[in-house]
């Protein structure tokens, strides 16, 4: 049995996994480990960045909270006309369409003259 190396960076809240295989040189080694610390100011930077646009959007939000929905009544009729469709696909398919006493006809397709 071959072990295979592993190699991580432990981080606040997370290991980061460097990949390594049994041919990486001790070099190539180190250059992704150099590669890995170089991204974390930019990683920071960027969660920084969504920190603060995730702030903006609450705020946009939070005024808006306990207002009621402009357009509830036709939610609520689209989700009543979603419950009959389902309702619907749930039912046995000889008994979707049948009117009470109508007889359908089973529909053939017309066969050609030249047969």
């Amino acid at each position: 049995m071959r072990l295979e190396p592993h190699l991580a960076l432990e981080r606040t809240d997370f290991p980061q996994s460097i990949d390594i295989d049994g041919e990486t040189t001790p070099v190539g080694i180190i250059a992704r480990l150099e590669h890995a610390l170089d991204r974390m100011d930019t990683e920071l930077e960027e969660h920084r960045r969504r920190v603060i646009d995730a702030k903006a959007r609450l705020a946009g939000y939070e005024p808006r909270l306990g207002e009621t929905f402009p357009l509830q009544g036709e939610l609520d009729d689209r989700l009543a006309q979603l419950a009959d469709i389902e309702a619907d696909l749930a039912r046995p398919e000889e008994v979707i369409g049948e009117v009470p006493g109508e007889v359908i006809e089973e529909h053939r397709p017309a066969q050609s003259e030249a047969a």
